[in-house]
């Protein structure tokens, strides 16, 4: 036996040693199951701890490749496992399409079918999904199909687990997507609380069977799922259990209310709006309209598969202008005709408070641009500035402190000092991740290239040829949401934060990232590569949108971009208690500058959103993290404006606008917040890094605002460049230390 097997064999009997302590199980028809190479096992899916069990449980007989989603095979410290287990990670379609995402997923699968063929025996699960209810719902799950199309002969083991409704791992203990951590935790503390052998125990049944000569082998998509579903269900929905955490205390645990989804309320639909949602669904599907009514499943009745389901999002999107939608939302056809009317199946969302770490003391520095010729050296003394103060925050990273912000991008620094090239690309929304990767990249040495994923991909490829780029930084979490985007160009230099963390920041890089991290910005400075760097070289190559021919490549130099962050201070009256609200992708130069690196070199505290466009959830987000500050186009803020309350706006102090002329109902609906609210109109172009002017707080508004701090502007004559006077229009003229010197020699030569 080789290595990888003595040491999953001895893994497998520790699993299963820990899995008695708190589940029974009890095995019916595993002895009739041959021991065929390359068979298929297909377990259905009630909980997140069944893969544990049913993979324990075939490891002798089988030794199964499990099949598992991205979101799990990429987790820190279980990779290394997965890898020793051979999984086959596959993408999660619930949360968008991409062509770049198809393409992963048919070679997921072309992965399982040549494992198969080789003779390795797989562990995957049809419907590709953890239960929402009490029964398992194939829907129009199509990887059986696709299968059975290149293999029909294929050997095939069905599993049955049952009893797991109710317990901690499950949808219906927690009305949503159960928290692995959490589940894991309270089952250790379980364990020690009844001194281990005397934890109350969960009863599980596990039936296994071969495919029998009945199972519709060559049948088409539909024919199969529906012979799956009658398996799976045939004893019927399996009952809510609960089991106690105690054997002292025989009170089962609390679990989270309405298990079941809320039926959409229909009443204020109009017929217009239910009569297309049904065509068009019906059309989709190529079946009778009639056939598509309010209460059907959109899964368990019409067999919608994700990929459909991720369409209905974007027609919505398309004839409705419906934003914001999780794939979870669309449970029923009534919920899609609600969602369509403007209102949600499921209600407000609950908001959760921010985390303690995100309070500002009344010690915190006000901000101010620390001295320095670079971006590095500012946020480096930033950093021994503001010590442990709270730097930046999200949802995905919640609250990081500017200690931990250094730390991080040190640790990055290391990495992407061996990344091939002098430009690195970037492709990441608003986020603490952006701001670490951008600042990792810097202290490297390298200049970032912030990659706009929105171009297209003749655009896109423009940008990689005039840049010169070979590598992009990216995150799988983030391209598995976009959708309808093409990134071709991009995809063979895509290097994945996931991979990174997981691969190339070990514990010991960790630990000297930790260390340096300690020492002041003149120690770290000599260190790092980026020492070399002045202020007039190049900090970021940013590209225009290409609206009027293809983007231009924009090198901003650190002394354009730190000269147009401290005229923004001198404009604004910032206090120690100031929270900027970052939602701009970095690719925009407002969102490079504005959002990611004032908040660096200033001390100023930021939180960001990922998607501009999401109204609901940005007005979420302010009630969340109660920014004072928000700066973003007019279109982004009406979005906000016309979907938030209030009460959600209560913090805000300022809306600062620019990129696009602000029409006059965007003050008048922030005059309504009846807040003391205000918004701050301003003008700049990427090539000025980008602020030009901005109207001051607590003066008249007056057009588009004065200039910076060391900005000169003037109006000139279009043809003869003579000044004009004022009030005629003619020619902007800009000169200032903000001004780039000139585009990227590709796009001069051109």
């Amino acid at each position: 036996m080789s290595l990888r097997g003595v040491f999953t064999s001895l893994f497998s009997w520790c699993v299963q040693g820990l899995l008695w302590l708190r589940y029974r199980v009890e095995v019916r028809g595993l002895e009739r199951i041959p021991r065929r190479r390359g068979t298929l096992i297909m377990p259905n899916h009630p909980a997140e701890i069944d893969p544990v069990i049913v993979t324990a449980l075939f490891w002798r007989r089988f030794t199964p490749r499990p099949v598992m989603l991205e979101d799990f095979y990429t987790i820190p410290g279980l990779n290394a496992l997965f890898k020793v287990l051979r999984a086959i990670a596959v993408p999660n379609m619930e949360y968008g399409q991409s062509s770049f995402k198809l393409r992963r997923l048919e070679h997921s699968l072309e992965s399982v079918i040549t494992a198969l063929e080789h003779g390795d025996n797989v562990l995957m699960y049809p419907a590709g999904r953890l239960w929402r209810q009490d029964h398992e719902v194939i829907g129009g799950a199509s990887a059986m199909h696709m299968i059975l199309q290149r293999i029909p002969d294929l050997p095939m083991v069905l599993v049955r687990t049952r009893g797991l409704w109710g317990s901690s791992f499950s949808w219906a203990f927690n009305n949503g997507r159960p928290s692995l951590a959490q589940a894991f935790g309270n089952g250790a503390k379980a364990l020690l609380k009844n001194l281990i052998f005397f934890t109350p125990r969960r009863r599980v049944t596990i039936t296994c069977e071969p495919a029998p000569p009945g199972f519709p082998r060559t049948g088409d998509k539909a024919a199969i799922n529906a012979w799956l579903d009658a398996w799976y269900n045939a004893e019927g929905p399996d009952a809510l259990t609960l089991v106690p955490y105690s054997l002292w205390s025989r009170t089962p645990p609390k679990i989270a209310q309405k298990g079941q989804a809320e039926e959409a309320d229909l009443s204020r639909v109009p017929d217009a709006v239910k009569n297309a949602v049904s065509a068009d669904i019906a059309k989709m599907l190529k079946c009778d309209p009639a056939a598509v009514s309010a209460g059907k499943s959109l899964r368990a009745d019409l067999g919608m598969d994700s990929l459909q389901l991720a369409e209905v999002v974007w027609w919505l999107d398309e004839k409705f202008g419906v934003t914001e939608i999780d794939l979870n939302e669309l449970t029923t056809v009534g919920a899609v005709m609600a969602i369509a009317a403007g209102g949600t199946a499921g209600g407000e969302a609950h908001i959760e408070p921010a985390p303690k770490a995100w309070r500002i003391g009344a010690h915190r520095p006000l901000p101010a641009v620390a001295p320095g010729e670079t971006i590095q050296e500012a946020f480096l003394r930033t950093c021994d500035r503001m010590g442990s103060c709270p730097a930046c925050a999200d949802d995905l990273s919640g609250v990081t402190t500017f200690r931990k912000l250094k730390t991080g991008a040190l640790a990055l620094a290391d990495v992407v000092r061996e990344l091939p090239g002098e430009r690195v690309g970037v492709m990441l929304p608003a986020s603490v991740a952006a701001d670490v990767v951008i600042l990792g990249v810097l202290l490297a040495g390298k200049v970032p290239v912030m990659i706009n994923w929105t171009l297209g991909e003749r655009n896109l490829q423009h940008v990689v040829d005039a840049s010169g780029v070979t590598t992009v930084l990216s995150s799988y979490r983030f391209i598995e949401r976009l959708d309808n985007v093409e990134l071709a160009p991009v995809e063979p230099m895509l290097v994945f934060l996931e991979e990174v963390r997981r691969d190339r920041i070990t514990l010991g890089a960790k630990l000297k990232a930790a260390w340096h991290a300690r020492a002041s910005a003149g120690r770290l400075l000599a260190r790092y590569p980026c020492s070399s760097c002045s202020g007039d070289d190049p900090a970021v190559i940013l590209f225009t949108s290409g609206s009027e021919n293809r983007p231009k490549g924009v090198p901003l130099t650190h002394h354009n971009i730190l000269s147009n962050i401290r005229g923004a201070l001198k404009a604004f009256p910032f206090s120690h208690r100031d929270v900027l609200y970052g939602f701009l992708p970095p690719f925009h130069s407002f969102g490079f500058t504005v959002s990611s690196i004032a908040p660096a070199v200033t001390g100023l505290l930021a939180c960001h959103h990922p998607n501009p466009t999401e109204g609901r959830r940005l007005a979420r987000g302010i009630a969340k993290w109660k920014p004072t500050l928000l700066c973003g186009t007019p279109t982004f803020i009406k979005g906000i404006l016309r979907v938030a309350s209030p009460k959600q706006l209560a913090s805000m102090r300022y809306f600062v606008a620019g990129a696009e002329k602000a029409p006059d109902d965007l003050f008048d609906a922030v005059d309504r917040l009846g807040t003391g609210a205000c918004v701050l109109e301003g003008y700049g172009i990427t090539e000025c890094s980008p602020v030009l002017t901005l109207n001051r707080p607590g003066d008249p508004r007056d057009g588009v605002g004065l200039p910076l701090d060391g900005v000169e502007l003037r109006i000139v004559n279009i043809d003869s460049r003579e000044p004009l006077p004022p009030g005629q229009q003619g020619l902007v003229l800009a000169r200032g230390p903000n001004v780039f010197n000139g585009y990227l020699e590709a796009d001069v030569a051109s």
